[in-house]
């Protein structure tokens, strides 16, 4: 049978602390086990979870400060244990024999569990109680970056198994302890805890087995966190999803079937009929029109502000407003808005901030740090960079709190699950799980698993592409800025650029790949010299390591009335350039003779 959290004197979700505090005991390093009353000595097995084989022995004496407080818990280091067995039968007398946790010492037990040991956003639990039969133990946690474990523990005189989750987080292995370039190749993912593959394994499979029907049942019952079917979970994705996650610094990211998939999906979850949206008109040719016409098939409006015009974002936003969205480098005119301000006024109307990362990516801004709330990008870009594979990721900050503002779906019973108030249940991972089992399990939006293993291999060069990205860009920059046939250029970094200085803000270790500027010749020039280009490509894709060219208003701002391409910065005569990682010589020679002949 299962034993819920007051059966077994825990908190409920609701009650547990913050995903800091977890952090913090989870690095204590200290081991957990549950007492039963009347226990005076019992035995432990253990093994890290995920692998096959033996489980390792303890036997244990539980010391008398321990004893007689029902059900409570104490340090293993403070459990007296004697007659180790390590896998296949080989007995060791020596702690240092047996790969059991290592354990704090010198600490009293405490009476109870932490309050964040009940159930936890990353999935640390009190999984069940039986009797008379053994306790399951070896389930894997998802919570990738660290060991996970899963301790059966039978007691006497009291017969009967208790089954304690707990989670060892070894130093090394922290995130926050590691760099950016770093964590772009490590995150989320260790060696496969079966063949131990290095490389990341490509889970290819619609669906897994579930070990019993209990088991089952807690799975779709929210009350543990595991696989079910590849259109929710899967693990090769859950390795992309906590690697940028961990870059953009969140507490949770889900991974979709494009960067519009991962939009829509945070949208599907923050507004409903009769709401309205307020966004910076500085945008991708796409989102626009999914914010003018799409979303509007839904009932939901969208008012444009001037990116730059703060207090029309305070005008605009009204009891309905779902959430206020805007992007790190606005597309075309690459203007960086100041997020700060922006994440002010929309928190004081109770209103989330939803910020496009996708032409800054994580490597030069997390907008998480500067007041945002949700983060997307199209991994289709810089995240990959090979142009090659379609994808997308939302990202969850973990910050808002979704009870102060209107937002059903999230905090409260949502009738979709059974009435459960994902919020009050999941605190500051709420959003993330409602996008999950409400968006990707309906919509079917999700990534493919072979998609998010092509990302994961290119996400870990990212850190180097983007120098030479953001190095390239600047030489070109001050190339046209300088030519004769250029009448104007846009590009952050340039000192003449309207939010160079907001941009050397928000924007580190570069101002990103792209540029935009016009030519003395208009429309006619611009489309010219796309024509003319010999190594960029012109396509509609940004952030290849090839070099690419574009005439948006010709082509990816085409649909928008001259009223809209005017507002978003979109004018006759401008050329869009991605700025590839090739030699910056050949760049310029390309683009030279191009202009020559415009």
């Amino acid at each position: 049978m299962y034993a819920t959290n007051a059966d077994l004197g825990f908190p409920s979700r609701a009650a547990r602390t913050t995903r800091t505090d977890l952090e913090e005991w989870i690095h204590d390093a200290r081991v957990y086990v549950a007492i039963r009353e009347g226990a005076l000595a019992g035995m432990l097995r253990y093994r890290e979870a995920g692998k096959k084989g033996d489980p390792e022995f303890g036997r244990f004496a539980v010391p008398p400060q321990a004893r007689g407080e029902g059900i409570g818990s104490a340090l293993l280091d403070q459990v007296a244990s004697s007659g180790y067995r390590a896998r296949g039968g080989r007995r060791a007398d020596s702690a240092a024999d047996v790969r059991r946790p290592p354990v704090s010492a010198g600490s009293l037990p405490p009476t109870r569990l932490p309050e964040n040991a009940g159930v936890t956003a990353r999935g640390c639990s009190v999984r069940r109680v039986t009797h008379g039969e053994a306790a399951v133990i070896g389930r894997p946690c998802l919570s990738a970056g660290t060991r996970s474990f899963e301790m059966s523990s039978v007691f006497a005189p009291t017969v009967g198994f208790t089954t304690v989750r707990y989670q060892e987080t070894r130093m090394s292995d922290d995130p926050d302890s590691h760099e950016f370039a770093t964590n772009s190749i490590h995150a989320g993912q260790e060696s496969d805890p079966t063949t131990r593959a290095r490389a990341p394994p490509i889970y290819q499979t619609t669906s897994y087995e579930f070990e019993d029907t209990d088991h089952a049942a807690a799975l779709f019952g929210l009350e543990e966190t595991g696989n079910i079917y590849s259109r929710i979970m899967n693990p090769t994705n859950a390795m992309l999803e906590e690697r940028i996650a961990t870059l953009e610094g969140g507490v949770g990211a889900l991974a979709t079937a494009s960067g519009m998939a991962a939009f829509d999906l945070a949208t599907f979850i923050l507004a409903d009929v009769g709401d309205n949206i307020v966004s910076a008109s500085s945008l991708y040719g796409g989102t626009y029109t999914y914010l003018t016409h799409t979303v509007a098939k839904r009932g939901i409006e969208t008012t444009f502000v001037d990116t730059l015009d703060y207090d029309a974002y305070a005008e605009a936003i009204d009891d309905d407003t779902a959430f206020v969205h805007l992007e790190t480098i606005g597309n075309p005119a690459l203007v960086t808005p100041d997020i700060e301000r922006i994440a002010d006024i929309a928190h004081d109307h109770d209103v989330p901030l939803f910020v496009d990362n996708t032409f800054a990516t994580p490597h030069l801004c997390r907008p998480l740090e500067h007041g945002a709330d949700l983060v997307w990008n199209s991994t289709t870009k810089w995240i990959h960079g090979a142009g090659t594979t379609v994808g997308g990721i939302l990202v969850d900050g973990g910050s808002f709190p979704w009870d102060e503002g209107d937002y059903p779906e999230i905090s409260e019973p949502n009738p979709a699950y059974h009435g459960v108030n994902f919020y009050e249940t999941f605190g500051d991972m709420a959003f993330s799980v409602v996008a999950r089992t409400r968006g990707l399990r309906d919509l079917g939006n999700q990534q493919s698993p072979f998609d998010a293993w092509t990302t994961l291999q290119k996400l870990e060069s990212l850190p180097l592409r983007m120098e030479k990205h953001c190095e390239n860009a600047m030489a070109v920059a001050e190339f046209l800025e300088g030519h004769e046939q250029v009448s104007w250029v846009n590009y952050p970094g340039l000192e003449s650029h309207e939010t160079h200085e907001e941009a050397s803000k928000y924007l580190e270790g570069g101002y990103g790949g792209m540029i935009t500027f016009g030519l003395e010749g208009g429309y006619d020039a611009a489309e010219t010299v796309c024509n003319e280009v010999e190594l960029f490509s012109l396509l509609a894709n940004v952030g290849d390591a090839k070099s690419l060219i574009i005439h948006p208003a010709s082509t990816t701002h085409q649909q928008l009335t001259e009223e809209e391409k005017l507002a978003s910065g979109t004018t006759d005569d401008l050329v869009r350039l991605s700025v590839g990682i090739e030699d910056v010589d050949d760049i310029i020679a390309d683009l030279e003779q191009a202009l020559e002949s415009a």
